[in-house]
């Protein structure tokens, strides 16, 4: 079995989304008044994050991520981590999504 967390303020959705996977997963529920997103993997499962604060109306858009650059990536990523919503903070692809950034070497 596979152990899943989740970080939620809404203790609900999250209850839904374990009756969904609990057959596949073990899922690990926190509440939390920061949390820092780095998610990996670029794609439509990727940068998940940030996708869902701007499904929600919390952040305006969206740059998306740019190409692998090995030269710029590091400094990218660095320089742009900071907290972009109440209690949310980006790093990594997270980071690249939201500002397009060239992707990181997963």
């Amino acid at each position: 079995m596979l152990s899943c967390y989740c970080v939620s303020s809404n203790l609900t959705t999250t209850l839904i989304i374990y009756r969904v996977v609990s057959s596949e997963f073990s899922v690990n529920v926190m509440k939390a008044k920061v949390v820092v997103s780095s998610c990996k993997h670029d794609g439509p499962f990727g940068a998940i994050g940030v996708k869902r604060l701007k499904s929600i109306g919390m952040i305006d858009s969206i740059h998306g991520m740019k190409a692998l650059d090995i030269n710029t990536t590091k400094d990218g990523i660095m320089r742009l981590t900071r907290e972009i919503g109440p209690g949310k903070i980006v790093t990594g692809m997270e980071v690249a999504e939201f500002d397009g950034v060239p992707k990181m070497v997963c």
